[in-house]
């Protein structure tokens, strides 16, 4: 996978696109709900796209989906019922 579209990925997560960082290593940094993550996209020997978070390994889509997607739904729980 291209680093423009794990940058497009990214962003759609992201508090602030200028604190996106992503590394030609791989690494890639951001803030979401004022906390920075951090992990690193790959890709393994068969060509899939991976991501090392938390030292386990995902595939790229399932990270996005399952990790990423499950903290904006977290944080949306939380926010509402503090708005209660």
């Amino acid at each position: 996978m291209d680093k423009k579209k794990v940058r497009e990925d990214i962003l759609a997560f992201a508090d602030d696109d200028a604190n996106v960082l992503i590394e030609s290593s791989g690494n890639v940094l951001f803030t979401k709900g004022g906390i920075d993550y951090m992990f690193k996209v790959f890709t393994d020997v068969t060509g899939i796209t991976k991501v090392n978070f938390d030292g386990k390994d995902f595939l790229y889509r399932d990270f996005l989906a399952k990790e990423i997607g499950k903290l904006t739904c977290s944080l949306l729980r939380l926010w509402k019922n503090v708005k209660r």
